[in-house]
């Protein structure tokens, strides 16, 4: 569901949040100059920034301000109640935040390790995927394109959960990306809207290349190897054409079905599918995990016919 999100709008009362929370604003402590022109505040997680003309600007996770956790499910209700909050908060409607770099995404519990999963990522639209930097996320890949990025890690590492979690979020960094998916404002993250970014996602999956690592070679043919070896190099995709490159992937697949056994996958995007279904059900239960045999994915990995279409709560 929604996590990270940057919101903008034009509050026309700025001077009744500077009372309302307490904003600083740098300041050179030798020559006492300010250094910038707004101020900030943090609450409850979110960065809040005022500028003098009234702008502000509010970045950082509605997960974590309405939960205090983003490792726990996060609803369609839930998300309403924290954006209802959000308007009363700042005494801004719905309709006037502008929604310019935004995140969504699951957490699926899994029966293997995360990082058993992770390792066997390849490639993403032909680009290797990158190892997260960051020192807080262990074990986890990224990459970002000119207006979108993704991110795929061992949630439970992180949080240092008693159990296995997987993180899968895209993130959004130009509004013109949002706008293709009929998000303008904080109002347009309607049921169907959410239905759109939920095969977004899944659709992005899709285009990931994910290994197999169960195929003996001892079956293979010496070109096999050859060919196995090369599919299985990040580096090699980029090398590709636009011709080749599809018809690699066919044959990389074709080998994968013909001498593998690995389900990861699959089962990885059944249980996007299964948790995003569930997360826009519009009520206040408790989201459960559903047993992964509801959904069956073809072991073609032909993703583009997997919907929400007849899976959605209206």
């Amino acid at each position: 569901m929604i996590d990270w999100i940057k919101l903008e709008t034009i509050h026309p009362n700025p001077e009744e949040l500077l009372d309302r929370f307490d904003f600083i604003r740098p300041v050179n402590i030798y020559t006492a100059d300010i250094k910038s022109r707004f101020d900030v505040a943090v609450d409850k997680g979110l960065k809040i920034t005022l500028y003098t003309s009234g702008r502000l600007h509010i970045t950082g996770s509605l997960h974590k301000f309405w939960k205090g956790n983003n490792y726990t499910n996060f609803s369609y209700a839930e998300l309403t109640d924290s954006i209802r909050c959000l308007c009363e908060k700042f005494g801004v409607s719905v309709e006037n935040w502008k929604v310019l770099k935004m995140e969504y995404g699951v957490n699926i519990e899994t029966d293997f390790a995360p990082k058993e999963f992770l390792e066997r990522l390849i490639c993403l639209k032909y680009q290797p995927l990158d190892r997260i930097k960051s020192k807080i996320k262990k074990f986890g890949f990224e990459h970002y394109f000119t207006d979108w990025g993704i991110k795929l890690y061992d949630k439970s590492e992180l949080c240092k959960l008693p159990f296995n979690l997987l993180r899968i979020e895209k993130k959004v960094t130009k509004s013109r990306a949002l706008n293709k998916l009929k998000i303008y404002n904080l109002s347009d993250l309607t049921l169907t809207n959410l239905t759109t970014l939920g095969q977004d996602l899944l659709d992005t999956l899709n285009q990931i290349l994910v290994d197999d690592k169960s195929i003996d070679l001892k079956e293979l043919k010496t070109r096999q190897k050859i060919a196995l070896a090369n599919y299985r190099n990040p580096k090699y995709w980029p090398m590709q054409s636009r011709h080749a490159a599809p018809k690699a992937i066919e044959r990389f697949k074709l080998l994968m079905r013909k001498y593998g056994n690995e389900k990861y996958y699959e089962e990885v995007i059944n249980s996007v599918q299964i948790k995003w279904k569930n997360l826009c059900k519009n009520n206040k239960v408790i989201i459960r995990e559903l047993d992964s045999n509801l959904i069956q994915i073809s072991q073609n990995y032909n993703l583009r016919a997997t919907t929400f279409a007849n899976t959605l709560i209206p």
